[in-house]
């Protein structure tokens, strides 16, 4: 497993290889989280945590993302809670991390009755899969080749609030009766 560890940061890197990534956020003005909002940064090691439960009730839809686009969710979290929509936010920036939670942890951070997920990926969407589920979906980009600056393309691809709002309003619209419940998180 190749461990992605923020600089400065400790722990783990002599327990696994691990490598220092940098984003393009500077050159998208990204937003700072505040901390008396949102919960603690320390969920990042242990892959996905809750940045936050939007609303008055349980979640009805989890939002989903990594890097950047967890700015997106988080837009649109609150644009969807503004409307009477209750909404966990989940930043993921580790499958890998998350994966090796315990049972519990995972259950907690996505729960099984909780079914309608999207997931927001400024990449390919390979893998994203097995969080969202049956019923969730997925905002992704599977081609290369366009250039233009961020928001252009942003824009262009769907990588917005209001796609985001529009596909998790539609996703609540699917709301049968019959909705097949997530499977069980693995238990190792």
């Amino acid at each position: 497993m190749l461990l992605t560890k923020k600089p400065g940061s400790s722990g783990t890197a002599a327990q696994s290889p691990f490598v220092h990534s940098l984003q393009r956020g500077l050159a998208q003005a990204l937003p700072t989280m505040d901390r008396s909002v949102f919960n603690p940064a320390i969920g990042l090691q242990k892959g996905a945590y809750i940045l936050a439960d939007i609303g008055d009730g349980k979640p009805q839809i989890i939002l989903m993302a990594s890097g950047s686009e967890v700015a997106l969710i988080v837009e649109a979290g609150f644009k969807l809670g503004a409307e009477g929509i209750n909404v966990r936010l989940v930043s993921f920036p580790s499958w890998e991390l998350f994966e090796a939670q315990p049972a519990s942890y995972k259950k907690e951070v996505l729960p099984k009755d909780i079914p309608v997920r999207l997931a927001v990926e400024a990449g390919v969407g390979q893998g994203w899969e097995k969080w969202v589920g049956d019923h969730g979906k997925l905002i992704c980009l599977e081609h290369y080749g366009a250039s233009a600056p961020a928001k252009t393309l942003f824009e262009k691809f769907g990588f917005t609030a209001e796609n985001v709002i529009n596909t998790a309003m539609t996703l609540l619209g699917d709301d049968d009766q019959d909705v097949p419940l997530i499977e069980e998180l693995d238990e190792a």
